[in-house]
């Protein structure tokens, strides 16, 4: 095992952090790198409070080029609600959002419209998923969500892996058969009847993975697995980016497959 080389999970990221770790074979864990780590991988890591010795290293790290997923920005774009914000204003075709006060009035000027989803600024695998399709039901929902997105009626749902500005994966949300629960279809997670197969790379998949490449840029991140949903116009809409996500596969060779490339890239310059 590499003990100079780092991924730096969460709790919510610790299952394919410690895959991808394995698959390098390199050191893993929920706490900050410690001294001597040459290679730092964030996988939807969260931030503490960090001693100045933890933060000069991290620092080192990302000004010579050796941190895939700056650390500091990354917490942006784990803001479900900021990172939406954030795509929007720079052009990425996703769904308007806003907070709880501003609802009514979005709801009044015609800005959205139901039905909306409420949600919090921190959620995973559908979890806090509150669907509002009239002014009571959001009311309702107010105490208990942080912000409100608008519904887009979503026909496919993909998922799409973006490394250092290339698609490196594509995956469709498909229904899982073994699944014995109620099938949700406005809410397709793994805990609600749904699950992951991986798709070959399609002409037709072309402008989902455009707009796929535009949101994790506009993020800042190196990488991400962008949500897309396909609408009943055949646009794709970005709903969130991952920056731990779940895959299945061959998609997480693909991931470490990248991650040597970088690597040696380092080494060569070293």
């Amino acid at each position: 095992m590499n003990e100079m080389n780092y991924v730096w999970y969460s709790d919510a990221t610790c299952e394919t952090g410690r895959e991808l770790a394995a698959a390098l074979g390199y050191e893993s864990g929920r706490h900050a790198p410690k001294e001597g780590t040459e290679f730092l991988i964030c996988w939807g890591n969260r931030l503490p409070l960090l001693k100045l010795s933890t933060q000069r290293r991290i620092n080192r790290l990302i000004s010579e080029g050796r941190c895939l997923n700056n650390p500091m920005i990354l917490q942006g774009a784990k803001n479900k609600y900021v990172a939406s914000k954030t795509m929007f204003n720079n052009g990425v075709r996703t769904p308007m959002t806003c907070s709880p006060n501003e609802i009514v009035n979005k709801i009044f000027y015609g800005e959205m419209k139901f039905p909306v989803i409420g949600r919090k600024f921190h959620h995973q695998a559908g979890n806090c998923f509150h669907l509002c399709k009239d002014g009571r039901e959001a009311i309702e929902a107010m105490n208990s969500v942080e912000y409100f997105v608008q519904m887009i009626p979503n026909q496919k749902e993909y998922r799409i892996h973006v490394f250092m500005g290339e698609c490196i994966g594509i995956s469709k949300k498909v229904e899982d058969y073994d699944y014995e629960g109620e099938r949700q279809e406005y809410c397709r997670s793994h805990l609600k009847g749904w699950r992951f197969a991986n798709k070959r790379m399609r002409d037709r998949y072309m402008p989902m993975v455009e707009e796929a490449k535009k949101a994790v840029s506009a993020l800042g991140l190196d990488f991400g697995a962008a949500d897309i949903v396909i609408n009943e116009d055949g646009k794709p809409w970005v709903v969130e980016v991952n920056s731990g996500p779940g895959m299945i596969g061959r998609n997480m060779e693909r991931y470490a497959e990248a991650i040597r490339i970088i690597e040696n890239e380092i080494r060569g310059v070293c």
